[in-house]
């Protein structure tokens, strides 16, 4: 921030004047500068680590920037090079975090550790100084250990390794189905 002395906040400046000043001391946003979230809901299921993906582009230091994570009430506050604990919603304690070293690279991505049902949710990611904000949805699963969970699982994970992305709700689907499906595509 730029401090003017008495003498100096009393002149006028010129047109030029100004504009070389803008130029010179540019605010920390460009309005080009924009959060960026995931196109699709993340999918988890109960005790997985997970992150919530969240950038800026193009990609601008985040090191001295407030980031914000906030459902009803704020999840992960980070400001000033550390997590405003004081603020923070009492079920994500010791549970959330953001990647310190890659704020540097505008990755203003959090982690949720040992996901629970009532994670599920929607997410906003925000940065003040930006003014701009990206929704993140969570959708959490479990997994009751049966035969037909058990099966169901199965089926889940054979259709995330040959897709991009998948619902945990999609898990639904028998293995029966799945192949059906399979076999008409």
């Amino acid at each position: 921030m730029v401090h003017l002395n008495n003498e100096m906040a009393n002149r006028h400046f010129t047109p030029a004047a100004t504009l070389m000043f803008i130029l010179l001391f540019p605010t920390q946003s460009s309005p080009d500068q924009r959060v960026i979230g995931p196109p699709q809901p993340i999918a988890a299921v109960v005790g997985d680590d997970i992150t919530l993906p969240c950038h800026l582009e193009p990609a601008m230091s985040a090191s001295d920037k407030t980031v914000e994570w906030t459902r009803s009430e704020f999840v992960h506050v980070h400001e000033d090079g550390r997590l405003l604990h004081e603020i923070q919603n009492p079920s994500y304690y010791y549970r959330t975090r953001l990647f310190v070293d890659e704020l540097e690279h505008g990755n203003v991505s959090m982690k949720i550790f040992e996901v629970k049902l009532s994670d599920e949710g929607t997410y906003r990611c925000s940065l003040p100084v930006v003014q701009e904000e990206v929704f993140v949805q969570l959708i959490v699963g479990k997994l009751v250990q049966n035969s037909e969970s058990l099966r169901n699982a199965l089926c889940y994970r054979k259709i995330c390794e040959s897709t991009v992305f998948v619902i945990v709700r999609f898990c639904l689907l028998t293995c029966r189905e799945h192949d059906q499906l399979v076999s008409r595509a």
